[in-house]
């Protein structure tokens, strides 16, 4: 809100004192002063400096864009990449469980055969190396699968 201030300059004496030269100089009995609650600069851009700020605050912007655009792009793609190795996990899980049933019924019937005479129990101890190697394969891959969706579901802010 401004504020005014009002002088009363007289020159009664007539003399050169300095209320009298103002008087002059005004040109009025009155003078109102006012004081505004704000300053205003303006400078001459004689080298184009303030147009340098602008060009470059409008690049700056442009940056910033862009840095944006990166990060999606680079999230978008970590989402893809984690897409293909979760359906290739879940389709090796899939083979290792079929692995595990087939070299089961293999054991059984080496198992068989051993107990009928017809067969080494060497062919029935590599059947069960080969069946303890694939379930020990089966919870490496299934924990790898877990890990990967849980990091797809940070990527896309999902609950798993």
């Amino acid at each position: 809100m401004p504020e005014c201030f009002t002088e009363s300059l007289s020159c009664e004496s007539g003399g050169e004192d300095l209320s009298c030269w103002w008087q002059r100089f005004v040109g009025g009995l009155f003078t109102n002063l006012y004081r505004l609650g704000f300053d205003a600069t303006w400078e001459l851009d004689i080298f184009g400096k303030n147009i340098n700020k602008t060009e470059a605050a409008g690049y700056e912007v442009g940056a910033s864009k862009q840095e944006a655009r990166d990060v999606q792009l680079t999230v978008v793609s970590e989402v893809a990449s984690n897409y293909s190795t979760i359906r290739t996990l879940q389709h090796r899980i899939e083979i290792s469980q079929k692995h595990i049933s087939t070299e089961q019924e293999i054991v059984d019937m080496l198992q068989s055969r051993l107990d009928a005479g017809l067969s080494p129990g060497l062919d029935l101890e590599t059947a069960k190396t080969l069946l303890y190697g694939e379930r020990a394969l089966l919870p490496k891959l299934e924990l790898e699968l877990k890990q990967t969706i849980y990091s797809t579901a940070v990527l896309t802010w999902s609950k798993s």
